[in-house]
Order: C-alpha cells, then structure tokens, then sequence
C-alpha cells in the first residue's frame, strides 16, 4: 500500500503545475523548496510515533527515514513559499521593514526551530506532531508581530496552503483507499478526522503555512533593505 509515495507522486504535480505557470515568482519556489529539503530528517521523529508508513525499500522501519519524506519537504516547501501569489495572483515581493531598529529576517525560522527542540525536550511524551504545529505556529506568530505588513500573507499564506494540503492527502486516499486509516497511529493523536484526513494535518498544514509562506520575503529583504 504505496499510499505516501502517491501523496508524493501528487505533490510533485501540484508543484511543476505552479513552478510551470507561475513563471515570475520561480525563484521563491525553488528557494522555499531547497530551504525545505533538509526538514526530511524530521522523519526520524515521526516512524513509529506518529505513523508508520510503507516506504520505498522499507526504509522507514528499517531506519526511520523515506526517500518520500525527502521528496514530501521539498514540495510542500516551494508550495507553502509560493501559494499566497498563486493564489491571489500577486507577484512584487514585499521589503518588510521590522518593528523598531533590530532586524529579525532571520529569526521566525529560529525561533521555531528553538520552539520545537524546548517544547521535545520539555515534554517528551507529547506526540511529536504537536510539538511541530507548536512550533511552526510560534515562528509564524513571532513573524505577525515583527512585520506588520506581512500580516495578510502570513494568515491567508496558512489557509491557502492548509487547503491545498488537505486536498493532496484527501486526493491520496482516494486513489489509494485506507492509506491513512493504516498508516496514521490515530490511537495516539486526537482520532478527529474531517473528510478522512486526521485533524492533526490540517493544523499543521495552516501552522506551517504561516511559517513558511512570508519567509522569502523576510529573509530577501535583508538583502534589499537597508
């Protein structure tokens, strides 16, 4: 039951659908995608306390990390940097300048990251996802408050990408039925699902969209702004 390599297969669609049509913000795309890239060791996290998916060569169970999940970060990386143009067909990048005389550009990816380790650390029998949609929505929030003019992005960056999210895993098991059901541990999470995704992807689909969507403009402008 190849459900995750399918999840791919369609992420991998959506994303040469809009890095072949949305020429102008190419570059963020593959920015947002590379930046992304390495975030497939967070595998090791998630086999087996989240879930336990079929991989290619069995490598989750034998190592706890995919070629998929490497495949997975990637996409989702480039899709989450590049869905608020997509969607709302704007192309001038934002030189946000931050609140007082510091500069932050740096700093919402840090601060997530430094969230996710404190919040592992700090509750260690917490399931894994729920430290990551923590610290995905701390670095997202840290990034609202710093750029005032990022807040618009930053919020329908989040739903635009949970949507699209949800929709790729709904697609998934549709083609492959039961993927979810055998490869989520729903024991061990809430068990909410909403059009059969569980409920845990959707808040991690929006806390990682606000993370990752205004983090080119954040991060460029450091380079455009003086």
């Amino acid at each position: 039951m190849y459900g995750y390599i399918t999840w791919d297969i369609i992420l991998g669609l959506c994303w040469l659908l809009l890095y072949s049509f949305q020429k102008n913000i190419r570059s963020k795309i593959l920015w947002g995608s590379i930046i992304a890239l390495p975030f497939g060791f967070g595998e090791l996290y998630f086999i087996p306390n989240y879930w336990i998916p079929q991989t290619l060569f069995n490598f989750g169970i034998k190592y706890h990390l995919a070629i998929e999940s490497f495949l997975v970060m990637f996409f989702l990386g480039g899709l989450a940097a590049a869905v608020y143009e997509a969607a709302l067909q704007k192309y001038k990048m934002h030189h946000p300048k931050c609140c007082g005389n510091i500069c932050f550009c740096y700093l919402s990816l840090g601060v997530a990251l430094a969230s996710f380790i404190i919040l592992l650390k700090t509750f260690p029998l917490l399931n894994i996802i729920y430290s990551s949609i923590l610290a995905c929505f701390i670095g997202g929030i840290f990034a609202f408050f710093v750029y005032p003019e990022l807040r618009s992005h930053i919020f329908l960056g989040g739903l635009f990408f949970m949507f699209l999210y949800g929709i790729t895993l709904f697609v998934s098991e549709i083609l492959v039925p039961g993927w979810i059901a055998a490869t989520w541990n729903l024991s061990l999470i809430s068990g909410v699902v909403l059009f059969k995704i569980p409920l845990e992807e959707l808040l991690f689909g929006f806390a990682f969209g606000t993370l990752w969507s205004p983090l080119y403009e954040e991060i460029c402008s450091n380079f455009k702004v003086k």
